[in-house]
């Protein structure tokens, strides 16, 4: 997705645009991750209500 859009080519070729290229894969990934787990929270919450009742 930051190669398609073009993110990691802004800063040039050289560290800059390293560094930024793993700090925006880095906070997508951390992202992602705490917006799954929230939704399998909600999932695993809604499963075990129905469960039990």
């Amino acid at each position: 997705m930051i190669e398609k859009s073009g993110i990691n080519w802004m800063f040039g070729n050289g560290w800059l645009q390293y560094a930024v290229t793993v700090v925006a894969v880095l906070t997508g990934a951390t992202v992602f991750a705490v917006v799954m787990q929230r939704i399998f929270g909600l999932v695993k919450k809604k499963v075990s209500v129905r469960s039990i009742g």
